[in-house]
């Protein structure tokens, strides 16, 4: 049995790392990389494969689908928390070492939030530029 979650994690390996790193603002028009990385992952696939992917891979968009809905909704609250923590802050004089302080605490609430939402939108386009060359409807950014 294929696992989606591996076949995209195999695809993600060959992407290029910084614009990978820039997917957050992807539109619904795909990377050529990630339409490349899918052709290359089903041309190795022998047809079981290929069909239980076709089955299962519609559902694991859906599912990554609710989670990208839902870390939205974290990333805002991060982002609200990172306010609060910024806005006690200024209420005493910032020397050096609270204004270190202040940094790090902002980057531990921020960090976590935007990395798990960068790798929830790769899974996103990773998962559907496979669905399109499965469906043999390819449309990519040259």
């Amino acid at each position: 049995m294929v696992s989606p979650t591996k076949l995209c994690d195999s695809m993600q390996a060959e992407w290029p790392l910084l614009a990978s790193l820039l997917l957050v603002g992807a539109t619904d028009v795909l990377p050529h990389w990630a339409v490349a990385s899918a052709q290359r992952l089903v041309a190795r696939m022998n047809p079981s494969e290929l069909a239980s992917c076709r089955a299962q891979i519609p559902r694991y968009i859906e599912a990554l689908v609710a989670l990208h809905r839902r870390w939205v909704v974290t990333l805002v609250l991060a982002v609200l928390l990172s306010l609060a923590v910024i806005v006690s802050a200024a209420s005493a004089p910032l020397d050096a070492v609270r204004t270190g302080v202040l940094i790090g605490v902002v980057t531990a609430i921020l960090l976590p939030a935007i990395v798990i939402y960068n790798g929830i939108v790769r899974d996103q386009v990773a998962a559907r530029a496979l669905a399109t060359v499965l469906r043999g409807t390819v449309q990519h950014t040259p």
